[in-house]
């Protein structure tokens, strides 16, 4: 495992956290500025080593856990993509991400927000762990062969530690999700998935394996028949109890209880995914013969708190709460910031 993935994994943020080491650029880059940040100003050589170090994690998210969080253009299934756009698209997108990462560097300095040799020592006790690594040596080596030293990764660790300190304090202890938020976007997704529940009642007419075809037109006539007789008034559980040859829902009215779209046969979830309750369908034939179906209600379970799906929905809302926060937060702290492109446009 890569030390910029295992980094990652330890300082897991709902924000890109801009990790990026300084591997050696392919060639001679002038040293020109390319950016001024408050007091602090951005090179030429900087910016190239962000580049090169997205271009080294290829097929992986290690550096940015979403690219699209930037790029919200990028098809959601090929995130590489950014990579392979024109060169100066992707100095400007990168640029301004190391702007956003020096902006919020100033303002936790300006917050007096501390890391400890402690916190650095803890995170390269972990990644010698991940890495089955025994000793500093062995860690030493490992790092050596990504162009870093222990020095620059404890200075990574520490500028990570920082951010993530600062974005806790600016937005995620900001960010709260109600009972009832959770509710319904588990209502609403569920419902978007297939996953209502329907309450049916059904009058069954079979229709025998050898019956002709007069015989199905008899069988679908007195069908519609009962259907008319239920139209001028009377009560489907009736009808149901009268004429279903269902044995084991007749007695109980048609009851058929609730059922999800997916553990219905296609022609009655056709049927049923269009009727509102209390409508009474056409005769629906299955393979059992022909049915008169009611739908009595619909209905959402609901989610027990603290379960899986709970717990997803909960952690979906809050990140997309805290992205909101974090682009606004950005935004200020942009726009209380002197920043002066030398390349480009910014975005």
């Amino acid at each position: 495992m890569r030390i910029s993935q295992v980094i990652a994994a330890l300082l897991l943020s709902l924000f890109p956290l801009l990790l990026y080491f300084s591997p050696h650029a392919e060639g001679e880059i002038y040293d020109q500025i390319v950016a001024i940040v408050n007091q602090e100003i951005l090179t030429q050589k900087e910016l190239q080593s962000m580049i090169n170090a997205l271009r080294a994690e290829e097929g992986s998210h290690a550096l940015f856990p979403d690219l699209r969080f930037f790029d919200p253009n990028l098809p959601p299934e090929q995130p590489n993509l950014f990579l392979e756009q024109p060169l100066k698209q992707i100095e400007e997108k990168v640029l301004w991400l190391m702007i956003d990462e020096r902006l919020q560097l100033q303002e936790a300095e300006r917050e007096g927000i501390l890391v400890s040799s402690e916190e650095i020592e803890e995170n390269i006790r972990q990644i010698k762990i991940k890495n089955g690594l025994e000793s500093d040596q062995a860690l030493e080596k490992l790092i050596e062969s990504q162009n870093m030293t222990l020095e620059s990764l404890r200075q990574k660790i520490k500028r990570e530690i920082l951010l993530m300190k600062l974005q806790d304090r600016a937005i995620r202890s900001k960010v709260q999700v109600s009972d009832a938020e959770i509710n319904d976007y588990v209502n609403r997704h569920n419902k978007e998935g297939g996953a209502e529940s329907i309450r049916l009642s059904h009058i069954l007419f079979p229709v025998p394996q050898e019956a002709d075809e007069a015989a199905v037109s008899r069988i679908r006539a007195e069908a519609e028949r009962v259907r008319e007789e239920i139209k001028r008034g009377r009560e489907f559980s009736e009808a149901a109890r009268q004429y279903s040859q269902d044995s084991d829902s007749a007695a109980q009215g048609g009851d058929l209880g609730y059922l999800r779209l997916d553990q219905m046969s296609l022609p009655f979830r056709q049927e049923v995914a269009r009727l509102e309750i209390g409508q009474i369908s056409q005769p629906v034939r299955t393979s059992f013969g022909f049915h008169l179906i009611q739908v009595t209600d619909r209905r959402i379970e609901q989610v027990i708190k603290g379960s899986e799906q709970w717990n997803e929905a909960r952690a979906e809302l809050l990140s997309q709460k805290a992205q909101k926060l974090f682009q606004q937060w950005r935004d200020e702290l942009r726009g209380q910031a002197y920043i002066e492109i030398k390349i480009g446009k910014p975005h």
